[in-house]
């Protein structure tokens, strides 16, 4: 029977692994595209939500959660293309009204 060398030396343990990059700022781009795409008929919500999905998302897709920041920003920039559509409905309907009213017969 063979005896073990109980005098054998051991490689130096694995050092730790780096910092992971960090996916927070796209999450939150994410995050806040669907939240102003949800909102975009409410647009004093969905607009400052959307600027800062945009942005975030621009910043997150550099330190990491490509994905995640691309999707944001194109959340982001739907919501504004929504937003400005329904101001401009609004904007619309309420210059048709104002022109009906004008038209009405006076008593």
């Amino acid at each position: 029977m063979k005896k073990f060398m109980s005098n054998a030396s051991y490689p130096p343990p694995a050092p730790p692994p780096g910092p992971q990059p960090s996916a927070g700022l796209s999450i939150a781009s994410l995050v806040l595209g669907i939240v102003s795409l949800v909102l975009f008929c409410i647009w004093w919500i969905s607009g400052p939500c959307a600027i800062l999905a945009i942005v975030l998302g621009a910043v997150g897709r550099s330190k990491g959660g490509k994905g995640m920041a691309t999707a944001g920003m194109v959340c982001g920039i739907a919501a504004i293309g929504l937003a400005i559509l329904v101001v401009a409905g609004f904007l619309a309907f309420f210059n048709v009204l104002q022109e009906q009213v004008k038209n009405l017969p006076k008593n």
